[in-house]
C-alpha cells in the first residue's frame, strides 16, 4: 500500500492556480516526486523545483 502524501497549504495554493485539466498529473507527478525524496509532505519547495526541472525528470507545467 502506497503511504498517503500531505500538501502544506503553499502548495495546495499553487496546485490550484494550475489548469483544472493538468491538476491530477501535477498531483501525481509532485505526489510521486515526494515519496522519490521520501518525503510524507509536498511543499511549495518541491513544486517550485519540479516546475524548473531540477529534480531531473522534466518540467512541470
Amino acid at each position: 500500500m502506497v503511504n498517503p502524501i500531505e500538501w502544506e497549504p503553499q502548495a495546495r495554493e499553487r496546485l490550484a492556480k494550475v489548469p483544472f485539466f493538468m491538476r491530477p498529473l501535477v498531483r501525481r507527478r509532485a505526489e510521486q516526486a515526494a515519496r522519490e525524496r521520501g518525503m510524507t509532505t509536498v511543499t511549495s519547495v518541491l513544486l517550485e523545483e519540479l516546475k524548473s526541472g531540477q529534480h531531473g525528470k522534466g518540467k512541470l507545467q
